[in-house]
């Protein structure tokens, strides 16, 4: 440890950052948790962050689970869905009752919650055991 710095890390009272060392001062990226070595190039961003052509991105704040790699959101918070028409996919507020994943170019619900069925872009309840799309009933309805 030389100066504060342990390999490219700039230790602050408030976390690690990714230091850029240029002629005379220190450029520090917040959203960078480890830059390559001998370099400013940024390889490693902070959690809620991804990588992007070099720059740390923020993940949409409504994802519960998403891609490193390229910010994609894999599931949501309650109340809100999957929005595949976004790039990177994002969640957003869902407008079709029990919808997981929603396509907001055509409006329609892709896929539903458990106990509901997929039908004509909606989400519906599966209702009996007749139900063509049940296959058996467990303590959440219809599966």
């Amino acid at each position: 440890m030389v100066g504060g710095q342990l390999s490219n890390i700039l230790i602050t009272n408030k976390s690690p950052y990714s230091t850029h060392q240029l002629p005379s001062f220190y450029f520090v990226d917040p959203n960078c948790n480890k830059c390559a070595p001998n370099s400013n190039q940024c390889v490693l961003c902070a959690i809620n962050y991804y990588l992007f052509n070099g720059v740390c991105k923020q993940v949409n704040p409504l994802c519960r689970t998403y891609n490193r790699d390229n910010g994609n959101c894999l599931s949501c918070y309650q109340g809100y869905i999957l929005d595949v028409s976004t790039q990177p996919i994002s969640c957003s507020i869902s407008k079709i009752n029990n919808c997981k994943t929603y396509d907001r170019n055509n409006g329609n619900c892709l896929s539903c919650y458990s106990g509901y069925y997929l039908s004509e872009g909606n989400c519906k309840q599966y209702t009996t055991i007749q139900d063509p799309y049940c296959t058996r009933i467990g303590p959440k309805g219809c599966e």
